[in-house]
């Protein structure tokens, strides 16, 4: 901003003949000078303030329509209750700031940034706003606000010198992969010839299946199998299971196996886990030891391809046919 200079030096001693009319035009002169240099005084509190700073004169007026150049307004008289700030196009050191204002609602976070208007000669006079939209009437822009803090509830008079400090909030982050272990809920073996856990959500890279006292009304051997949206997987396992003190070794097809044959003679206590080998291929392994209430223990191998994305789990037996009769199954997935 430019500062008019002042065009007559009034000297009653070397000018006495026109010293009044040099009065006159001195003082004429002089109030412009002063609000030049007010608001120029503004402007370089402004870059002392930092972030971004626009100078305004305050008006107590709160209508809704344009406040006039350098004039910014609050929508409420009580000001730390206005949800409004109505804020000319042009500030008072006569800058134009239109592309500057428009960019404050640019974050894609809800509250896109924080307002402070401070009292450019009484900086314990403030008013703190969160900034959560922009509209744009012709020649100013209303800027909705929520107030989060004030020096008082009214703090400024008409014609205060302020300061509008904007510091913008950071965009909204990229969503990353859903995270933690998730549960499903625990089905009671005791009834039915197969226990199902469907709505495995797509993504999932790892599921561990849990066993509680079970036990079956046969002698068949418990099994896991995997199922996709085509349905349940009843064939091509590569199944191994091994008794761990030396019990007989046993392979097959129909699917992951869990402990001993005569499942209705002990109670079952375990876990399989399943983890993702090839996505593209759908392709699972699968390893896990169990014990029952013999006192013998098994380690369970094994492998499969699906057609399709796994989505659902199946307990059941080698026939199934036979009946679950005790226990808890349950399942956890990543």
């Amino acid at each position: 901003m430019t500062i008019t200079a002042l065009t007559a030096v009034p000297n009653s001693i070397t000018s006495p003949s026109t010293f009044n009319t040099d009065m006159d035009t001195h003082l004429a002169e002089l109030n412009p000078m002063i609000s030049q240099m007010n608001a120029v005084a503004v402007s370089m509190g402004s870059v002392a303030a930092g972030g971004t700073a626009i100078p305004y004169t305050f008006s107590t007026t709160t209508t809704d329509a344009d406040p006039g150049a350098g004039i910014l307004r609050l929508g409420s008289a009580t000001q730390n209750a206005a949800t409004v700030i109505r804020s000319d196009l042009v500030g008072s050191d006569g800058t134009t700031w239109t592309d500057l204002i428009d960019s404050f609602d640019d974050s894609t976070s809800t509250v896109k940034g924080q307002i402070i208007l401070m009292n450019a000669a009484d900086a314990t006079k403030w008013l703190v706003f969160n900034l959560a939209s922009i509209a744009s009437p012709a020649g100013y822009r209303n800027i909705t606000v929520t107030n989060v803090a004030s020096s008082a509830a009214s703090p400024f008079a008409d014609g205060d010198s302020l300061l509008f400090k904007f510091t913008r909030t950071g965009d909204i982050g990229e969503a990353g992969p859903a995270g933690g272990l998730a549960a499903g809920t625990p089905v009671a073996s005791t009834s039915g010839t197969s226990i199902d856990f469907t709505g495995i959500p797509s993504g999932t890279k790892r599921i561990t299946v849990q066993f509680l006292g079970l036990s079956t009304t046969g002698g068949d051997r418990a099994i896991v199998q995997l199922g996709d949206s085509g349905g349940m997987e009843t064939s091509g396992y590569t199944s191994g299971i091994q008794g761990i003190a030396g019990a007989a070794a046993a392979t097959g097809t129909a699917g992951f196996f869990v402990g001993a044959d005569g499942s209705n003679a002990y109670t079952i206590y375990g876990s399989l886990i399943m983890t993702i080998v090839d996505p593209a291929a759908f392709s699972w392994e699968c390893f896990g030891v169990v014990g029952d209430t013999s006192g013998q223990h098994y380690m369970s191998t094994g492998g499969k391809a699906l057609s399709a994305e796994l989505t659902q789990i199946r307990i059941t037996t080698t026939g199934g046919t036979q009946t679950f009769d005790a226990g808890k199954v349950n399942i956890t997935y990543e």
